[in-house]
Formats: C-alpha cells, structure tokens, sequence
C-alpha cells in the first residue's frame, strides 16, 4: 500500500471577456438597429442538433452586439494595462 500527496493549486483564466457599452441602447436608433439585425440574423438561424443551435444562437447575438452596441473602452484599457505589467 502507498501513499501519494498531492498539492493542486488554482489557476485563474487570462481571458477577460469584454462588457457591451449597453449604454448606447439608449438611443432609439441603436436600439431598433439592433432590433432590426438581429430578426434578420434568427430568420435565417439553422441547427441540426441543441448544441449547434446554442453555439449558433450566442454566436449570432456576439456578432450583432459587436457591430450595433460594441464594447466598453474602460474594459479594454484595462485589459492592456494588466498586459504590461505581467
């Protein structure tokens, strides 16, 4: 019989996902811009299993809200000061 030890330490991820400026959807074009591309992006979304149709589904609504809304320009700043010290 022997015995082991382990020591396991936790790792934080590196990836920082960005937050969407959803301060723009303030503005009522923004908001029916979005409204607009995004019924046509779901009128045209297919899958063939529930996977691939939740991959597709947040992928479509990322690529919308990229293009319409975008992201936080604190976010990013942040994210490039945290490079440049590590």
């Amino acid at each position: 019989m022997s015995r082991v030890n382990l020591k396991l330490k936790f790792r934080k991820s590196k990836y920082v996902p960005g937050k969407y400026d959803v301060g723009r959807l303030q503005d009522e074009n923004s908001r029916e811009t979005l409204k607009e591309q995004l019924n046509t992006k779901f009128g045209s979304l297919k899958f063939n299993n529930v996977e691939d149709g939740r991959n597709n589904f947040r992928k479509t609504i990322c690529e919308v809200a990229d293009g319409v809304v975008g992201k936080k320009l604190g976010l990013q700043l942040g994210i490039l000061v945290r490079k440049l010290y590590l």
